[in-house]
């Protein structure tokens, strides 16, 4: 989240880099060049060009805007101010700026997956096997939620603080200038953005909130199972304190066999025999 508000400073057009009589397609042309290279995905950490991407999104919302331009033109900021407009006193995100000029969501944070990452083994099974099957125990060493602190990373509930750089709320407010000023809500870096603590970490995974566990898994290989089949478990990779665990997978790879060749359900055997033996005499 990031909210603008522009109380008096330098020039839009100055801003843009364009000249007051800059046509539309040069207003955004301009604006094109410098969001690109002034996005915060492009210049993580750099708090300057936040803040220039700010005045960049700023000053084209009121130049791109004939009725606003106008009123610019004429009074100033002070003109915008009186009827809430872009760049006058109004909060504005401009990242909504960004998405409307070039299409699509608000790219600075990503959705959290609703689970982890799928996992895939590839298995080597041999050609017997697949065509008898056959069960086939197999043991899995992955991340499970640490079972002494239930995923918080703490020695006890008592280790786990409200933050009190952000008072729990995880973004901290900003303000930057001079000539625009803005104000920024950002991640807390104290917290990482989670808005709590941990002052003491758990004797048992060291804060990391899982730890790594051996578990035994059954593969049932059916009669016939093609090559390249997939055997899932659901939600059997490694967990996560936030998120579901992902799904694991095993690939089934067939192993050569010495006479027999395999296709589709069918096998097939390659052999040698004597004009003899094709027409016994």
């Amino acid at each position: 989240m990031c909210i603008v508000d522009v109380v008096g400073g330098r020039d839009l057009y100055e801003v843009l880099g364009i000249k007051r009589d800059a046509s539309v397609p040069e207003i955004k042309k301009a604006f094109r060049k410098l969001s690109l290279k002034l996005h915060p995905d492009k210049n993580p950490g750099d708090e300057d060009a936040v803040k220039k991407f700010a005045e960049v999104a700023s000053a084209y919302e009121v130049l791109s805007d004939e009725t606003k331009r106008k009123k610019y033109d004429t009074y100033g900021e002070d003109g915008l101010k009186e009827n809430g407009g872009g760049g006058g006193g109004g909060g504005h995100d401009p990242f909504d700026v960004f998405s409307q000029f070039f299409g699509g969501g608000r790219q600075r944070h990503p959705q959290e997956p609703s689970r982890g990452n799928d996992v895939t083994i590839p298995l080597r099974v041999s050609l017997a096997d697949l065509y008898n099957g056959k069960n086939v125990p197999f043991t899995v060493r992955r991340k499970t939620v640490c079972h002494h602190c239930h995923g918080h990373g703490a020695a006890n509930s008592d280790d786990i603080q409200t933050c009190h750089e952000c008072g729990g709320h995880g973004l901290e407010t900003r303000r930057v200038g001079p000539g625009f000023i803005q104000q920024f809500q950002t991640q807390c870096n104290k917290c990482g953005g989670k808005g709590k603590i941990v002052t003491s970490t758990c004797p048992v995974c060291g804060g990391e909130k899982t730890v790594f566990a051996d578990v035994e898994l059954d593969l049932d290989i059916e009669k016939g199972t093609p090559d390249g089949h997939e055997i899932e478990f659901e939600h059997a990779a490694d967990e996560h304190a936030d998120r579901a665990a992902g799904h694991l997978r095993f690939r089934i790879t067939t192993v050569g066999h010495e006479f027999f060749s395999r296709d589709g359900d069918d096998l097939y055997m390659d052999m040698s025999i004597s004009l003899r033996e094709v027409r016994p005499i």
